[in-house]
This record gives structure tokens, C-alpha cells and sequence, in this order.
């Protein structure tokens, strides 16, 4: 029987650092790329969630986040120093690039390089249509605790909402919610003193290769089960930018 796992990914600093951590462990792992969503598909998206004030009054941030990568780029290789791991996507495993997870494309490459067990970073939601198409363990990494840190910058939101003990990751079953499938492992995380909104996820993803790594071996085992996740569900997004400085000036979160 195959024990072989499948890592699906949009690509990213933040997932990359999890997956090189992952291939220490696994390296005949597959990598699947999905390409990116365009940012109108994402806004039209978004807007019919949350209205299109909100949406627009988060685009600022989206802008901020994609700008400041660049400025970020010295504590992103720290984070990656010190887990020993990289910021960049491993070039040396099995890779397939396709469009969507949606696309109708992955179950079918899942069976073709026999993949025992999923695990995916950062993708978009899977629809009921795909879930219903892989029959093996379909389990996904969320850079926070769910259910009450789902969504967008969990990290972000829990330290804002005063609750740093809420600052950490959650390897859970795939349905088609956004972040409510059934939880396999949890951990909290600690931010390093030069974190910030942008740095917040890459912390949390090298802190938790230990419960995505526990939790795969489990799944490849068939032993994986659930276990009962506290809190009050609530999905969170980008905070407007507005709201991101105020919380910054009075918070002095950033």
C-alpha cells in the first residue's frame, strides 16, 4: 500500500517554509501548484461576503502586505535561519502545476502517483464537488486556532483581540467550509519581538511543522482521528487600514 503524501499549495514565502520543513521528513513527497486567483475573481468574490465598502476598505492592506514583502524579506530568512528551512519553494520534488483545485484536474493526479494522504497550504476553497472526488485523507494546515481564528490573519487578529494564547496553527479534516472541518492537532505559537503583520503566519507555520509532520505520519498510518477543538466560530479577513493603524497606535500591534 502506498504511504506516499501529496502537499498541494498556491505557492508563497509562508508555505514554503512548512513544506521544506515537510521534506526533511517525506522527500518523495508530490508538490501541486495551483496557480493564483485573480485579484478581481478574489475581490467580486470577497464583496459578496462582506459588501463592497468592507472589501474595499481592505484592499489598502492587500496592497500594504504585497508591497512590504520586499521590506520584510530580512525576518522572513531569520524565521527561516532558525527553523532551518527556506523561504523559497523547494525545487527538487515531484512538481504538477495546475490551474484551480477546482479545476477537476487533482483527484486524477492524486490516483496517477498513487498519494496516500493531502495535505494543503494555502490554496483556495475546496468546493464539494472536489472533496467528494479524493477518497483519501484530505487534511489541511491553517495558520490558526480554529474555530474561533479562521479565515484571514488569525495570528494577527488573535493578538489584537488580546488572546495571545490563540496565537497558533491547526492541522484539520477539508470540508467545504472555510477553516471548519474537524481538527486533527492544535498548537499555540509565540511571536518573536520583530514580528508583525506580515512575518505573523511564517512564525506560525515553522512552529507547527511538528503537528502537520505527527499528523501526516498518522494519516499515512490510518490512524488519524479528531479531537474535540474549543471556541466560538467566527471567520475573520485583511482588517481594513484604518482599523490596522488604530490597532497599531493603540495597541501597538503591528
Amino acid at each position: 500500500m502506498s504511504k506516499r503524501l501529496a502537499i498541494v499549495t498556491a505557492g508563497g514565502s509562508a508555505p514554503a517554509i512548512l513544506i521544506n520543513l515537510l521534506k526533511q521528513q517525506f522527500p518523495d513527497a508530490l508538490l501541486i501548484v495551483e496557480s493564483s486567483e485573480s485579484k478581481s475573481t478574489f475581490l467580486k468574490r470577497r464583496a459578496r461576503k462582506i459588501g463592497w465598502f468592507q472589501t474595499l476598505a481592505q484592499l489598502p492592506m492587500q496592497l500594504i502586505s504585497k508591497l512590504g514583502k520586499t521590506w520584510a524579506q530580512k525576518r522572513y530568512q531569520q524565521i527561516a535561519d532558525d527553523y532551518n528551512t527556506s523561504q523559497t519553494m523547494p525545487s527538487d520534488l515531484q512538481t504538477i502545476h495546475i490551474g484551480s483545485v477546482n479545476d477537476g484536474s487533482l483527484a486524477g493526479h492524486l490516483r496517477d502517483n498513487q498519494i496516500a494522504t493531502t495535505l494543503v497550504i494555502g490554496t483556495r476553497i475546496f468546493s464539494k464537488a472536489t472533496i467528494a472526488s479524493i477518497d483519501i485523507p484530505l487534511l489541511n494546515f491553517h495558520g490558526g486556532l480554529t474555530p474561533d481564528y479562521r479565515g484571514l490573519n488569525p495570528g494577527y487578529w488573535s493578538l489584537i483581540e488580546g488572546k495571545p494564547d490563540r496565537f497558533g496553527g491547526t492541522v484539520h479534516f477539508i470540508d467545504a467550509g472555510i477553516d471548519t472541518g474537524n481538527v486533527i492537532a492544535q498548537k499555540s505559537c509565540k511571536p518573536h519581538p520583530n514580528d508583525n503583520f506580515l512575518t505573523y503566519h511564517h512564525t506560525i507555520s515553522a512552529q507547527c511543522a511538528d503537528i502537520c509532520i505527527a499528523a501526516v505520519k498518522s494519516a499515512l498510518e490510518g490512524n488519524v482521528e479528531p479531537m474535540m477543538a474549543q471556541g466560538i466560530s467566527k471567520q475573520h479577513y485583511h482588517p481594513t487600514v484604518y482599523g490596522y493603524f488604530w490597532n497599531g497606535i493603540t495597541k501597538n500591534i503591528w
